[in-house]
């Protein structure tokens, strides 16, 4: 595969999660499904990759997976998540 092809992966991953967000990875799944429903499998084979590119995606912005948003998370709250300033009283 090419650096064209490449390109193009990201460039729908980077749009859906853009448009979609957390629904992004249903939203791929629900296409690949209708694409073999319907026996298209150059279409599906393509939609699985940018499935797995969506799924480093998230493996590299959600290391240890989980989100930094994510309240239950120890590493999103205290003083050391919140810097220096606001440990300051």
């Amino acid at each position: 595969m090419g650096s064209n092809a490449d390109h193009d992966l990201w460039g729908q991953v980077l749009a859906l999660e853009t448009r979609y967000g957390d629904r992004a990875s249903a939203i791929i799944a629900d296409r690949i499904q209708a694409l073999r429903a319907r026996g298209e499998d150059r279409e599906d084979e393509f939609w699985s990759q940018v499935a797995d590119c969506l799924n480093d995606l998230h493996s590299i912005r959600y290391f240890g997976g989980r989100r930094a948003a994510d309240p239950s998370s120890p590493a999103s709250t205290g003083p050391a998540a919140m810097g220096a300033a606001a440990a300051r009283p």
